[in-house]
């Protein structure tokens, strides 16, 4: 559900239209990093409560890896849209995918499990 708040923060970022509004991004950025954060620390917990202690060193480097590694791409994707659509369509269409991950992950049944095992 923080995701989901989060996501719906960052969709404050775009209001911004001026310097007299910037309250607008510095809000969504705000709300968009808390959700990171209590996400971040969710998952984390999870991760090393269900990983056996001999695993847990291979399932953190594994998961930075996998999205440290995707950065890259999304500023590469991002940098591309702003320059062929505009930063304010790129700021629009970034913000607006932060919400569908987890509108994804709440509709879908896996997503609603509280235990895989």
């Amino acid at each position: 559900m923080t995701a989901l708040a989060g996501g719906s923060a960052a969709l404050l970022a775009p209001l911004t239209t001026t310097a007299a509004d910037a309250y607008w991004f510095a809000l969504g950025n705000a709300g968009f990093a808390f959700g990171v954060a209590i996400g971040s620390i969710t998952t984390r917990t999870h991760r090393q409560t269900a990983s056996p202690p001999e695993l847990l060193s291979r399932v953190m480097a594994t998961v930075r890896f996998v999205s440290w590694g995707a950065q890259p791409l999304g500023a590469l994707t991002a940098g591309l849209l702003a320059t062929y659509a505009g930063t304010y369509a790129a700021l629009w269409t970034v913000c607006a995918a932060a919400v569908l991950p987890p509108l994804y992950l709440l509709t879908f049944p896996a997503g609603r499990r509280r235990d895989f095992e």
